[in-house]
């Protein structure tokens, strides 16, 4: 059985997907730090959605809505799931302009909820996986004396 659940507060939302969210942190970054981002995480935010999708029990889709673009992440969704975000938003919030997610989900929810051509910009993460050790110069720092100027 497919549910859509709906969280009041940011922090709710945060207590119900974290743990499903930072198994792709990269990929989820916005649907992380946007909740995170509240001043009190656990006061009602106006005019913001928070939505995650459970079949059986399990996660497999998760939408927060803060601005004009719904943000959409999942992994096991299908368009049962895709279709119950797109319901509530249009049921809920008449001022959705777009969505943001990685392409097959984001395209996907897309042409469920405009039902049309989607125009599509690619938004790209990155993910720092090494750092580099440096190597400081020999010298020192002095005070630039007015003979320094040439």
């Amino acid at each position: 059985m497919t549910e859509l659940r709906t969280y009041s507060t940011p922090q709710a939302y945060l207590d119900a997907t974290l743990a499903f969210l930072e198994r792709r942190e990269i990929e989820n970054n916005l649907l992380i730090g946007l909740p995170n981002g509240f001043a009190d995480k656990n006061a009602a935010a106006p005019n913001c959605h928070f939505l995650t999708c459970f079949r059986d029990g399990v996660i497999t889709a998760s939408s927060v809505k803060t601005w004009v673009k719904a943000i959409i992440a999942g992994t096991g969704h299908t368009s049962v799931e895709l279709q119950l975000i797109a319901d509530y938003y249009r049921a809920n919030d008449n001022n959705m302009q777009g969505v943001v997610g990685e392409s097959s989900i984001a395209e996907a929810f897309a042409k469920i909820y405009h039902s049309g051509d989607v125009t599509r910009h690619v938004m790209i993460t990155h993910e720092l996986t090494q750092i580099k050790t440096l190597t400081h110069s020999s010298g020192s720092l002095e005070m630039a004396q007015i003979d320094d100027i040439e």
